[in-house]
């Protein structure tokens, strides 16, 4: 069986600024207080959390809770959601459970709903 790769990213709210958590782990609490000279951060409060859902767009880039996708097929952008009732991801509130197949064609990852919320409101 495949193991997925856990990985989180996050979106200071502050600063409006993208996070990896390869960012955290190498600079561990030093990248905080570089950002906040005052070094009260605190990580719940203060960043978004964003899981990575294990999938790839069709151009290979990692796909995020949070992500814009578009749809070649229909033209439309969704959002990359958790759906908790499911425990699973999800594109949109009516969207259905993605598969790597499914990904591999039509969608591609175009932006976050944090630095690019209006592609959502096409």
């Amino acid at each position: 069986m495949r193991k997925r790769e856990i990985k989180f990213r996050a979106w200071d709210k502050e600063n409006k600024t993208m996070f990896c958590l390869d960012d955290f782990t190498d600079l561990g609490n030093e990248l905080l207080k570089q950002i906040d000279k005052t070094g009260e951060y605190d990580l719940e409060k203060d960043f978004i959390w964003m899981q990575y859902t294990g999938l790839k767009d069709k151009n290979g880039k990692e796909i995020y809770r949070g992500d814009i996708m578009f749809n070649s097929n229909d033209k439309n952008n969704y959002e990359m959601i958790w759906n908790d009732s499911d425990a699973c991801f999800m594109l949109g509130e009516n969207g259905g459970r993605l598969s790597k197949y499914a990904l591999s064609a039509f969608w591609k990852v175009i932006g976050n709903i944090y630095e690019n919320p209006k592609l959502l409101n096409n």
